[in-house]
């Protein structure tokens, strides 16, 4: 090969070791997420500009430029990149085996945090970081048209609300890329001393959820373009059928975290439930009479399950407080999955058949084992129906709070 290949540098890219992107990958996306949490911090410093101030016609131009470009320009280019990540990493379809293409997907990574560092100064701008100390606007304030002051207070709600998804998002690629590649530290589980099928599940499980985070994420820009173009009236009219739309989505909510319960009674009866008529038998290393030992476990996780719904059947009286409570129900929501995956983990290891084992499973440690997986599943996709309806339900209840046009 002649040493004057500099013109072919950029078409053929020196390879680097398998470890290295991936690697580097989550480096970015860890840049990205503490670039999300400082947004999400910003509501700590409070401002003075535009509440209610006189602005300039200079100024009220300058903020009608940033809103059109936040409109057509940083959100839509927000979607496509979301979109193109998922794509480059191999994981739109659900493949047992992705084939990622970590050189596009760091470059992609990139231009998102490109993108919503523009996006983050385009807000502070536009409204002030801090929601909740509203100031009546000056008469003026009527010639704003699409930057009164009201208006973009609730662009940048329903940005933090964007914001937090994608940070989510992002922790789940995190989380994902470490148990992938063996990264290693303390992220997502260690299946090092657990069978192939319990890893396996385990990245399963991230895949899905990244499909679905993205897809909330997207459909969460989609909906703030699509606000921020509405009318006054339409604000006003859409704002009061959002307080129905709240207590539908508060019901949702509650209602979510009814099947959690019924799954766990479900699992542990299946575990506990040997009729004293039928003999005893034995799955691993557990006797069917010993499974009692889990049982206080499911019990406790069934009464911090109560505790949540409980905690979330108070939420409408809170007032202005949305988000230190949203804040609060997400690490009980975390909490609760990290409970429920110690349970599932443990109950494998106790009950399902040891593969090193020189015996085959009984067709009883068969039908569980089955059972087991099918209930496994379910867990999972419950626990993401609930953290939908906590997000639905916040949106509705930030819109119903925000103020109307004052």
């Amino acid at each position: 090969m002649s040493d004057s290949g500099d013109t072919n540098m950029d078409a053929n890219p020196p390879m680097e070791t398998s470890a290295s992107e991936p690697l580097r990958l989550v480096e970015a996306l860890r840049s990205l997420s503490w670039e999300c949490w400082g947004m999400l911090r910003l509501e700590d410093n409070i401002s003075a500009h535009s509440l209610g101030l006189v602005l300039s016609t200079e100024e009220i131009e300058t903020q009608k430029a940033l809103l059109a470009q936040v409109q057509t320009q940083l959100l839509p280019s927000l979607d496509t990149q979301l979109a193109d990540l998922l794509e480059s990493l191999d994981l739109s379809a659900s493949a047992t085996h992705p084939n990622p293409d970590f050189h596009d997907a760091l470059g992609i990574t990139s231009g998102i945090h490109s993108t919503f560092q523009t996006l983050r100064s385009c807000m502070t701008f536009l409204a002030p970081p801090h929601i909740y100390d509203y100031i009546v606007p000056l008469n003026d304030d009527e010639d704003r048209g699409a930057v009164k002051t009201f208006r973009n207070q609730s662009i940048l709600v329903d940005f933090w609300d964007v914001t937090t998804r994608l940070r989510q998002l992002l922790q789940e690629y995190d989380q994902l890329i470490h148990l992938e590649y063996h990264l290693g530290g303390n992220q997502g589980q260690d299946f090092e001393d657990n069978d192939e099928a319990d890893e396996e599940t385990a990245l399963l499980k991230h895949r899905s959820e990244i499909i679905r985070l993205t897809a909330n994420v997207r459909g969460g820009i989609k909906d703030l373009i699509r606000w921020s173009y509405c009318s006054d009236f339409q604000k006003k009219s859409e704002c009061t059928s959002n307080e129905i739309k709240l207590h539908q989505d508060h019901l949702k909510l509650m209602r979510s975290i009814i099947p959690l319960i019924k799954l766990l009674r479900l699992f542990f009866n299946k575990i506990t439930g040997t009729p004293r008529s039928k003999p005893e038998f034995i799955l691993g290393n557990v006797n069917s009479k010993e499974y009692f030992i889990l049982e206080t476990t499911g019990q406790q996780l069934e009464d911090s399950i109560r505790q949540l719904m409980s905690f979330c059947a108070a939420l409408p009286e809170a007032g202005r407080e949305i988000h230190k409570k949203t804040d609060q129900i997400e690490k009980e929501i975390r909490n609760l999955g990290e409970g429920i995956s110690r349970i599932l983990i443990s109950v494998s290891f106790l009950i399902l058949p040891l593969r090193s084992g020189p015996e085959q499973p009984s067709s009883g440690s068969s039908i569980f084992k089955t059972n087991f997986q099918e209930l496994k599943y379910a867990l999972f996709e419950a626990q993401g129906e609930l953290r939908d309806a906590l997000f639905a339900y916040s949106w509705s209840y930030a819109r119903v709070f925000l103020p109307n046009n004052p």
